[in-house]
């Protein structure tokens, strides 16, 4: 029993150990393939240490009034101050925390449960397949930003309903992707053969349904991140998004930069370029793991 266990684990250990050479080669093939990829995933995570350091980064809390109105970009203030007389700077820092939450766990959440739904619905098909595409046609016949509008007019301004929104704006499209791709993959020979060998359909979603579900979703959910920074923009510039005290790359936009534009373009100019930056990153990193995962569009 004794050396039937150590056999067990060290067998489990050398799997480990090869595992990680095969990580990093899939790593360096992605940086050669892809470099555009690889470039907007390193900026991904530089918005993302900065959300995490916002309090560390920003050399001025987000509320508070540091000089005066209207401030040109200078060296005392690298973006400037808007018309309350509140460092740009500080106010981007901290407004990646918001734009970086609400698009990362918005899109992983409505992601997630969209496709667990879809799953489902594409592999035991009949009634539940029927209700599910009923349901789907019904929310996607709401426009996305008008749907999220209505969440959050109805529940109030606030991270929470933005949150929300964001989460079920997202769940009928991946539904829809995931149960197509259910479908076809249940209907495949070697899942064909596995329920002749007497699998059940929790092993079966388990080991052939889901992972090969995944890396569509993967790419999914990256370009989803995207899209979610821009309806939390939209909301935030609509002024029915993030409350107004709480720095968002939107809700700058909204209070200081149209109305300023003339006179005081970098207000403006700063956060609109960051969520360029974020947006476009998230979309074309998407694409690279899109390609880079579909054996169809390897080159």
């Amino acid at each position: 029993m004794t050396t039937s266990t150590q056999a067990k684990g060290a067998s489990d250990a050398s799997a480990g150990a090869a595992a990680i050479p095969a990580a990093r080669s899939a790593i360096v093939k992605f940086m050669k393939r892809q470099p555009a990829g690889t470039a907007c995933f390193l900026v991904i995570v530089a918005w993302s240490l900065v959300a995490i350091f916002a309090p560390f980064l920003a050399p001025h809390p987000q509320k508070e009034f540091v000089g005066n109105p209207f401030v040109p970009p200078g060296s005392q203030f690298p973006l400037g101050t808007d018309q309350f007389g509140r460092d740009v700077f500080s106010r981007i820092i901290w407004g990646a925390r918001v734009s970086m939450y609400v698009g990362v766990f918005g899109a992983f959440s409505g992601v997630t449960i969209g496709a667990s739904i879809g799953i489902i619905a594409g592999y035991v098909r009949g009634a539940v397949d029927v209700v599910v595409v009923r349901m789907i046609d019904g929310l996607q016949s709401i426009p996305a930003l008008v749907f999220a509008l209505v969440i959050v007019g109805s529940f109030g301004a606030s991270l929470q309903n933005v949150l929300l929104g964001i989460v079920i704006i997202y769940i009928p499209t991946s539904a829809r992707i995931a149960r197509i791709l259910a479908q076809s993959i249940g209907s495949r020979p070697f899942v064909e053969a596995a329920r002749s060998c007497g699998a059940g359909p929790f092993r079966i979603l388990a080991l052939h349904i889901v992972p090969n579900v995944f890396p569509p979703m993967l790419v999914m959910y990256s370009l989803a991140v995207g899209g979610a920074i821009v309806v939390e923009a939209t909301l935030s510039f609509l002024g029915v998004g993030i409350p107004a005290d709480v720095a968002s790359w939107g809700g700058m936009i909204q209070a200081s930069g149209i109305q300023t534009l003339a006179s005081s373009w970098w207000i403006m100019l700063a956060p609109g370029a960051a969520i360029a930056s974020a947006v476009y990153s998230f979309n074309l990193f998407g694409d690279a793991l899109r390609d880079q995962l579909d054996p169809r569009l390897r080159v």
